[in-house]
Order: C-alpha cells, then sequence, then structure tokens
C-alpha cells in the first residue's frame, strides 16, 4: 500500500482504518547528574592556553576570552548549557529577527536532540538484542548513527542501499537503520516495529517516519526519551496520535512483549 502521510492527519487515517493502530511502549529515562562524563568548550576558536575546571568553577574562567575552559559536567549539566544557549539565541532572534542568530538558535536545537540521541545509543542497542527476532526499524540522528546501530543501514553514503532496502523487504534481513533518507518514498515490507532512537521535532517527518512502520498489521513503536528535556515535549505531541489505551510506559527492555 502507498500512502503520502505527510498530507493527511495520522489520527484521522488511524480511525479510519485506512492505517492500523499501533502499540507505543514509552521508556522514560533520567539523564546522569552524578558523574561528570561530559565537558563543554568555551572560548573554542581562542589561541590562549586551556584552562580545565568542574561546573561549579566554570564563571570564574569562561567570561575570560584569553582562554580556552573545558568544563567538566554531567549529562544534566550538559543540557541545562545547551538550554540556556537556546533560549538566550532564541530571544535575540525574536528581539532582532537576525538570520544570524535564527540560525544559530536553530543549530543548537538540533545539536541537543542529537546528543540525546547519542547518549541513548547503548540502551537502543540493548532494545535490539531483546527484539532480534523481530522485523525492525530504527530511526537515527545521522550517517555515523546509523551504522552504530545496525550493519544494515540506509543513508545517503551508503551506495547500496538499495539492496539493503530490498534484503529486508524480501526477509533476507531482520533489521535495518536508517536516518532522513527513508523519510519519502521508500517502502517497507512487514517491519512490525519501529524503534525512536532520535527524535525530531518536525511534524512532517514524525509523520512520514509513522508511515513506514504502519503498513504492518500490527505494528510496534518504541520511544526511549528523557524526562524533562525537549524530547519529552516531542513525546507528547506524538501521543495526540495514537490509542491512550495502547500507549504503555515501561521501565526495562524486558517488558516489551511482542
Amino acid at each position: 500500500m502507498s500512502l503520502c502521510v505527510d498530507k493527511i492527519n495520522l489520527r484521522d487515517a488511524i480511525e479510519e482504518d485506512v492505517l492500523p493502530d499501533p502499540t507505543v511502549y514509552l521508556i522514560p529515562m533520567t539523564l546522569k547528574h552524578d558523574f561528570p562524563t561530559e565537558s563543554i568548550w568555551k572560548n573554542p576558536k581562542t589561541k590562549g592556553r586551556v584552562i580545565e575546571c568542574n561546573w561549579a568553577e566554570r564563571w570564574n574562567f569562561i567570561r575570560q576570552k584569553n582562554y580556552k575552559v573545558r568544563i567538566y559536567c554531567t549529562q544534566f549539566q550538559y543540557v541545562q548549557d545547551l538550554n540556556s544557549q537556546i533560549t538566550y539565541w532564541k530571544n535575540l532572534t525574536m528581539r532582532t529577527h537576525s538570520e544570524i542568530a535564527k540560525n544559530k538558535w536553530l543549530r543548537l536545537c538540533g545539536e541537543r536532540l542529537k546528543y540525546l540521541s547519542d547518549i541513548k545509543t547503548n540502551f537502543v542497542r540493548e532494545i535490539l538484542e531483546h527484539l532480534k527476532d523481530y522485523r525492525t526499524l530504527t530511526f537515527c540522528n545521522g550517517i555515523e548513527h546509523t551504522k552504530q546501530l545496525g550493519d544494515n543501514y540506509i543513508n545517503s553514503k551508503n551506495k547500496n542501499y538499495q539492496e539493503v532496502l530490498d534484503d529486508f523487504n524480501e526477509g533476507k534481513i531482520k533489521h535495518i537503520t536508517a536516518c532522513n533518507m527513508l523519510n519519502e518514498g521508500m517502502n517497507l515490507t512487514d517491519c512490525r516495529v519501529g524503534i525512536y532512537a532520535n527524535l525530531n521535532s518536525s511534524e512532517t517527518l514524525i509523520k512520514q517516519k509513522t508511515g513506514r512502520l504502519l503498513r504492518h498489521p500490527q505494528p510496534v513503536i518504541i520511544i526511549p526519551y528523557y524526562k524533562g528535556t525537549r524530547e519529552q515535549e516531542i513525546v507528547e505531541s506524538m501521543l495526540e496520535n495514537y490509542n491512550p489505551e495502547l500507549v504503555k510506559t515501561i521501565n526495562f527492555k524486558e517488558e516489551i512483549i511482542l
């Protein structure tokens, strides 16, 4: 069945039995607060010496523009810093209508979603191992991410992507990974499980990705996301399209039962 889901309302298509109603597993995750595993660079283009500090000490150094500053921080603090930058550039855009500020704001929004996607990679691998016997598509944040999460990937750098797609549709392989290249014009056969290793704020992309999955009569969507972040806001928006009786919030991959 060929269906252009970006041109119709997804909920209406489901309610009118054009598309099946999926079972949705939500897996809320928590950013780590306890141990500094990340680092943030300030004044990165400065040619001066590098100063290293922890999160609490950062304001003693980052205003000194003659030094590069490397701040060691937790995942939570890393996202907090991105949030602060996004708020600054968004407000500047609203005040000045500057295209430079707007581009900076949007780029940082993309960086935030990519970071949140990257740090859940190991957990997504565990989900894939748990579901190794099922036909699965994993949505990734970019070319390298598709390679990290599978041996059979569809991206713009893979010249053999059509062979991968054909092998999947013919049942020769059970799992593929993809980024935006799969959003438009590529149909999948008998793909039951879709894993959102990356969340996108574009409503059109969300509908296109969901449309890749809702060709199976009993589709399953799995969404691991970080609580209290932009990801949670995107998930809440996505849920407007799904039957709340089929949405299950779980804490462990073993609770995914197909």
